[in-house]
C-alpha cells in the first residue's frame, strides 16, 4: 500500500512538472484579477494549513485530482518533512514572482520565508472548474529541498 501511494504521488510530482514546463515555454502572464485574488488568498490559508497540519484546511480549495489523490496520511508526511526540512511558513511573508496561464491552467509563483530558510519558491497551479478556480497542484523548491529529497 505504501509503495502504491508513493508511486502515485511521484506521479503527481512529475505531472506537476510538466505541467510547469509547459507553462513556462509557452504561457501568456495572467492579469486576470479575480484569479489572482484566489491565487493570494488560496495560497496563504494553503501555507498556514501546513503549518497547523490543518488537513481539512490544506484540501479547501484543491480540484478533484488533488483531493482523490491526497488522502491524511500522506499531507501529515509531506507537512512534516516540509516543517524538518524548512521550517515553518511566515504567514504574509508570500511574495508574488510571476505568472503564467495556458488553457485554463493558471501557474503563480510566489517565494516565502520559512523559519529555517528565506525565500523558498513555491508554485501553485489553479484550474478553473465551472464558475470556481480550485487548486491543481504545488511544488517547493529551495536549497534545503534540494539537499533533503522528500520519499
Amino acid at each position: 500500500m505504501r509503495i502504491k501511494l508513493r508511486k502515485r504521488i511521484l506521479f503527481f510530482i512529475n505531472l506537476t512538472v510538466v505541467v510547469l514546463l509547459i507553462l513556462s515555454l509557452s504561457g501568456c502572464i495572467v492579469n486576470d484579477p479575480e484569479i489572482l485574488e484566489f491565487a493570494e488568498q488560496s495560497t496563504e490559508n494553503y501555507l498556514i494549513a501546513i503549518n497547523n497540519l490543518d488537513y481539512d484546511t490544506y484540501r479547501k480549495d484543491f480540484d478533484d485530482i488533488m483531493l482523490s489523490s491526497i488522502p491524511e496520511e500522506e499531507f501529515i508526511r509531506f507537512s512534516t518533512y516540509l516543517k524538518d526540512t524548512i521550517g515553518d511558513y511566515t504567514p504574509g511573508s508570500k511574495q508574488f514572482s510571476y505568472s503564467s496561464n495556458q488553457k485554463g491552467l493558471y501557474l503563480i509563483f510566489y517565494t516565502a520565508d520559512y523559519s529555517f530558510e528565506k525565500d523558498v519558491t513555491i508554485q501553485m497551479i489553479f484550474v478553473e472548474e465551472g464558475d470556481y478556480y480550485k487548486i491543481g497542484g504545488s511544488w517547493f523548491d529551495s536549497e534545503k529541498i534540494q539537499e533533503n529529497d522528500y520519499e
